[in-house]
């Protein structure tokens, strides 16, 4: 029996330029189609999630992305709520990261910091409402209303009182593709997002924290002797029976396989709780706190195991230095786009001529933000050799 909560007891509210579907598809099959097959989720396979260099085996976005989604589709069907919005949301929200992982971030945010800075939610936003451009009436994927908001505000409100963005941003203005969205869909930013949105923003936790976990020990830079120092991955260590298993590699999967099962399983206890007496989907978005949660005591052993990731993955010299290196090239390509927009190809520097500074950067934005790991890495090689290259993303 469907949640009444669920996004689907009620009709969507749709979406702006075409109507309902009538080939029998639900509106969030075909939102879930419309990601899949953009270019912007295809680029995914080429970027980075944790490790610059490239390799066989570690999680890419794309990887990283499916396995967000497989997670919140099964939170969401152990409450009842809907699989297919929670997939959509979890397949839309990593279309906007740059190249090179959240240190491409990092300096493209601080190149662009006078114009405006750089937020991947923001950038998710504008390709799925703008940059593609594929279908012959309207640029954009025309999501549904209930796909967007859940891409705008997975993580929670994003606004306070006084207009301006609460969290990772606090105190700067709403990006601007986030602002003409919410204007031209009603989304009320102040707000939370459905359900099933909320469980795509925990399910990234989920599968990030123990696959990095896994990665790092393939890696090399995670010793797996010393991973039992975390509380949660003691837990799965000694429930699992890793004491008798040899191969390093099959450890790291069963470490990764039971955090995942034991935050999802939490996920789903504590939340089907919060849930209760809720009687519309409209309820859940009205709270002041979030309706899907971890349990207390989960949420203390995650942040150990995300404080101890940081520590010994994400800081550690070896991941660091590397990724340092390769991503400080994202901030100098969008440097030299600035100073000189027809290093740009095609139609990125068209009508730049004595355009607004604001214009130029927002089209830097949009050209850097989009590139994959080896065209910015080409790129940034071909304009520091003095030659331009022509293919395009």
């Amino acid at each position: 029996m469907r949640s009444p909560v669920a996004a689907d007891t009620i009709p969507s509210r749709g979406r702006v330029f075409e109507g309902p579907c009538t080939d029998g598809r639900s509106e969030f099959a075909r939102d879930r189609q419309r990601i899949i097959h953009s270019a912007a989720f295809r680029r995914l396979s080429l970027k980075t999630q944790v490790f610059s260099l490239p390799s066989d085996h570690v999680r890419t976005r794309l990887t990283h992305t499916l396995e967000v989604a497989q997670i919140a589709r099964g939170i969401a069907a152990s409450l009842n709520l809907d699989p297919e919005l929670s997939e959509n949301v979890a397949l839309g929200h990593d279309l906007g990261h740059p190249p090179l992982g959240h240190r491409g971030e990092h300096y493209l945010d601080e190149v662009l910091a006078a114009r405006g800075g750089f937020d991947h939610n923001a950038q998710a936003v504008a390709i799925v409402e703008r940059l593609e451009r594929r279908y012959a009436a309207f640029d954009g994927l025309d999501l549904t209303f209930e796909a967007l908001e859940g891409i705008i505000a997975h993580n929670g409100p994003l606004v306070g009182a006084d207009g301006l963005q609460i969290g990772k941003h606090a105190g700067k203005p709403v990006p601007e593709d986030i602002r003409r969205a919410a204007r031209l869909r009603g989304i009320d930013l102040s707000k939370h997002a459905s359900a099933e949105a909320q469980i795509a923003a925990l399910a990234d936790d989920c599968a990030y924290l123990a696959a990095d976990l896994e990665d790092g020990v393939r890696s090399g830079v995670i010793d797996l002797r010393r991973v039992r120092e975390v509380e949660l991955v003691d837990h799965v260590w000694r429930a699992s029976g890793l004491d008798a298993v040899s191969d390093q590699e099959r450890k790291a999967h069963e470490i990764s396989r039971g955090l995942i099962g034991r935050m999802a399983a939490d996920i789903a206890q504590t939340s089907a709780q919060l849930l209760e007496g809720l009687t519309h989907p409209d309820q859940v978005r009205d709270r002041r706190e979030a309706s899907i949660s971890l349990s207390e005591p989960m949420a203390a052993l995650q942040s150990e195991l995300k404080s101890w990731l940081y520590a010994n993955l994400y800081w550690s010299d070896a991941v660091k230095d590397e990724a340092d290196e390769a991503a400080r090239n994202v901030g100098e390509l969008a440097t030299w786009f600035l100073e000189e927009p027809s290093l740009m190809p095609g139609e990125w520097s068209e009508g730049l001529d004595g355009a607004d500074p604001q214009v130029i950067a927002d089209r830097v934005r949009d050209y850097v933000s989009g590139m994959t790991d080896r065209y910015a890495m080409a790129q940034h090689r071909a304009i520091a050799s003095g030659r331009l290259l022509t293919p395009r993303i």
